[in-house]
């Protein structure tokens, strides 16, 4: 696309810039964005950032060092209140966000790639308000982003698998059924793989 998608812009602001609003908007205040070492990141108040040297290593290996650095800061056991972050990925550029929001006994991330950046404040609520270790919102029969990962054993298996791993390879080897949540909320289908569909957003 010739720019990174962290920097497209949607609607008049760039696309990070947008999913951050939209996390904020949900309650989601503590966000962290893993981003290419060498991606200008725009300023964006109270964002961790957190760089990844290797993103061609596949976009779990970058959720991973969102996780990490969640973990080091000790942000990710029992009794933390809900959180939120914000995970980008790679050099072709289709980054995550990776919130935690959660209740004292369960904490919950919310993984959110760059490349679907209109999703609504409404979406992540209703997938936060949802019961599941692992949720996706659904439009029109057809599965998007973000997703909610919740809870120790989900995590774990994140921290563990390969980082070429697909997300949806890891609920299967868990014996998870995802949980879906059906939204009025097209954004959550928008994608910003090719400058035909950016244009239509």
């Amino acid at each position: 696309m010739g720019a990174p998608k962290i920097l497209t812009h949607v609607r008049g602001a760039p696309a990070v810039a947008r999913i951050v609003g939209e996390l904020r908007a949900a309650g989601v205040d503590d966000i962290t964005l893993v981003s290419p070492v060498d991606v200008e990141v725009p300023p964006l108040a109270g964002v961790r950032v957190v760089r990844n040297p290797d993103p061609d290593a596949g976009r779990t290996g970058s959720l991973q060092l969102g996780l990490l650095a969640r973990r080091d800061e000790g942000e990710d056991g029992d009794g933390d209140e809900g959180r939120a972050r914000r995970e980008e990925e790679g050099p072709r550029l289709s980054p995550s966000a990776l919130p935690s929001s959660s209740s004292s006994s369960s904490p919950s991330v919310v993984v959110w790639p760059v490349d679907h950046p209109l999703a609504s404040a409404a979406t992540v609520r209703a997938l936060l308000a949802a019961e599941g270790e692992w949720v996706l919102p659904t439009h029109v029969g057809r599965s998007g982003h973000p997703i909610v990962v919740r809870g120790a054993r989900a995590l774990d298996a994140i921290r563990r698998a390969a980082p070429a791993t697909p997300l949806r390879a890891i609920p299967p080897t868990l014996g998870i059924v995802p949980a879906r949540v059906a939204v009025d909320d097209a954004g959550v289908l928008a994608n910003l793989d090719t400058p035909e569909s950016v244009r239509g957003l």
